[in-house]
């Protein structure tokens, strides 16, 4: 079994301390785009670090989000705040923890097998 976390799943003090027991090996990080976003109104929010400009969708820039709308790459935001919240420093360790998840349940046959043993060896990153 696997547990998807999105922006809406970071609202409360208490979404965080389910977050915090749920194990890194079966997590899985989404952004339910266009919607649940994560807001400043959220308790996540303190964890969050990447911030992109954003322009009403009439006056679109490349490299900036359009207002009001989740977008994709805010995958990153749900991804700090699940490292801030259980206190994981190697963000970079846990998007490819996150990532073999993701592979693992939708591309079982096209896993690499030594990442596959290196999770369950319990060599990959720890919760803290």
């Amino acid at each position: 079994m696997f547990i998807g976390i999105n922006g809406c799943s970071l609202k409360t003090n208490e979404n965080l301390e389910v977050l915090r027991g749920i194990p890194v090996e079966r997590m899985m990080i989404e952004t339910d785009s266009p919607y649940c976003e994560i807001k400043n109104t959220h308790a996540g929010i303190q964890f969050v670090k990447s911030v992109w400009s954003s322009k009403k969708k009439d006056k679109y820039e490349p490299g900036s989000v359009v207002k009001g709308r989740n977008e994709p790459c805010l995958v990153r935001q749900v991804l700090e705040v699940v490292a801030g919240c259980k206190g994981i420093a190697d963000i970079e360790g846990l998007s490819k923890i996150l990532y073999h998840n993701t592979c693992r349940l939708f591309f079982p046959h096209d896993i690499d097998a030594s990442a596959n043993a290196q999770l369950e060896s319990g060599t990959a990153v720890q919760d803290c």
